[in-house]
């Protein structure tokens, strides 16, 4: 039994990992703006993954404000709760609560119901740049780089790559300082 459990977890994961080392889009980052991302792109076929270096996907929503694990949503993006099915009510006009557990497990079925591979536990390290272009990233584990040990990394190849790691902003980070790329923001006064 414990060989056919084993067998099974490994050769599904690995057929997951084979079928998308080229996608068309590839996330980095599970938190509520991936995840709606991601659910909206796979719901059209367009093969996407998410690389997310946490366990869980999900993001910050989980633990709300202080850990209460309530979130307010405001009136502008209320259609995402109603298009997952996400219970809410308002609270005042123009402010809505929801339960985060709820909200995060929504967003992450739908998600995956909708064909995104989700590779948790997987940080990016570096973006490829060809031809100016950003066309994937370079991945390993998330305890192999935290613990900075030396392991050959893997690369996921896509037509885009979307940043959804919030304030971090870690692919654009990682192709600012690796390739030498001047960002021209504008001023704040």
């Amino acid at each position: 039994m414990e060989r056919t459990i084993s067998t099974a977890i490994c050769q599904d994961w690995f057929h997951k990992l084979s079928l998308h080392l080229e996608n068309d889009v590839i996330i980095v980052g599970a938190g509520p703006s991936g995840l709606v991302c991601a659910a909206e792109l796979s719901s059209k076929n367009i093969k996407t993954c998410i690389i997310e270096s946490n366990l869980a996907p999900g993001g910050g929503m989980w633990g709300g404000a202080m850990l209460f694990n309530s979130i307010v949503v405001q009136e502008e993006a209320r259609y995402i709760l109603q298009k997952y099915g996400i219970n809410h009510r308002e609270h005042t006009p123009g402010f809505y609560v929801a339960d985060a557990a709820e909200a995060s497990s929504a967003l992450i079925y739908q998600a995956s119901h909708n064909g995104c591979a989700i590779f948790s536990g997987m940080r990016m390290e570096d973006v490829l740049v060809k031809d100016d272009r950003v066309r994937g990233v370079v991945v390993n584990w998330t305890p192999v780089l935290r613990l900075d040990m030396h392991v050959d990394p893997l690369s996921l190849l896509s037509g885009c790559v979307v940043d959804a790691t919030g304030h971090p902003s870690e692919v654009v980070k990682v192709l600012v300082n690796k390739n030498h790329i001047a960002l021209e923001l504008p001023e704040e006064g």
